[in-house]
């Protein structure tokens, strides 16, 4: 070994090393100055330092103003990516919702590529969120309701609930996978779900009633219960003409009509339910 080659080297300083020791005794995921001064006993102005010499010498690894994640032996100073760890030091009012939700709160057994973001319009994302596979997707009618703090790989971070998950995944399938994935995450979701609170947060959003239709229609394809609060809302003000079930870019405009919810069923009835038998 070249003793002499170019390595990282991480020196620590008698207060550093304390810092290290207590880092790899508690395993906190996120840290801040306020934490290591509660700790220590030192001023907000001289943890602070200690924390930004600790990531120049690649043992932190700063996330967002104020936070830093941890890097410890194990991971020789690399940045390990942690989608989670960012999310939850960052400031913005956003929430994590459709695939990567979907899969955290076991309504499907795929987990997205990508983590999904929503945001109000007009937020920009921090530079190292592309490289962390984090997307925003920004809405003109955004909200946090239905949403909350959940704890996932140690870090808390804000995400759908099941009744806000089915919201958005109803408005936009596409982002789920379609209404052919989005049926798997319903039936799933049937007996979890507080049905009165997606009606209200359905109720709140502009095109609310069209994603609560597109709902009871696939509850019904799949020979489901709908259930009463869904049933009576949507069938509450029906339109004239029948919505498609899912976008006609992928699927064409042509199908049988739910006339029960003004729904088209431009999706072939078998991929739903085969989708959700797998």
């Amino acid at each position: 070994m070249d003793l002499d080659g170019d390595y990282i080297a991480r020196p620590l300083s008698v207060r550093e090393s304390r810092v290290v020791a207590w880092l790899e005794e508690e395993r906190p995921r996120l840290i801040t100055a306020a934490d290591l001064a509660a700790v220590f006993g030192l001023s907000h102005v001289r943890a602070s330092d200690v924390l930004r010499r600790m990531a120049d010498k690649g043992w932190l690894q700063r996330v967002a103003q104020g936070s830093y994640e941890p890097l410890l032996a194990e991971s020789g100073g690399i940045a390990l990516p942690s989608s989670w760890s960012a999310l939850a030091a960052w400031k913005p009012e956003h929430y994590v919702s459709f695939g990567v939700a979907a899969y955290e709160l076991g309504l499907t057994p795929d987990r997205a590529a990508v983590v999904a973001v929503c945001v109000r319009l007009g937020t920009s994302p921090p530079t190292r969120f592309s490289r962390l596979g984090i997307e925003l997707v920004r809405q003109r009618h955004f909200s946090v309701a239905g949403s909350g703090v959940r704890e996932i790989r140690g870090v808390g971070v804000r995400m759908a609930g099941v009744e806000r998950l089915l919201v958005d995944a109803a408005l936009t399938p596409g982002r789920v996978g379609g209404a052919v994935a989005l049926g798997r995450i319903v039936d799933r979701a049937l007996d979890q779900a507080d049905w009165g609170q997606v009606v209200v947060l359905a109720r709140d959003h502009p095109r609310g009633h069209a994603a609560a239709r597109r709902l009871a229609a696939l509850l019904s394809v799949l020979e489901r219960p709908v259930p009463a609060a869904l049933d009576r809302f949507v069938s509450r003000d029906l339109p004239g003409r029948a919505m498609l079930l899912d976008d006609r870019k992928h699927y064409g405009w042509r199908g049988p009509t739910l006339d029960r919810f003004k729904v088209v069923l431009n999706v072939p009835v078998e991929a739903i339910r085969g989708e959700v038998r797998r």
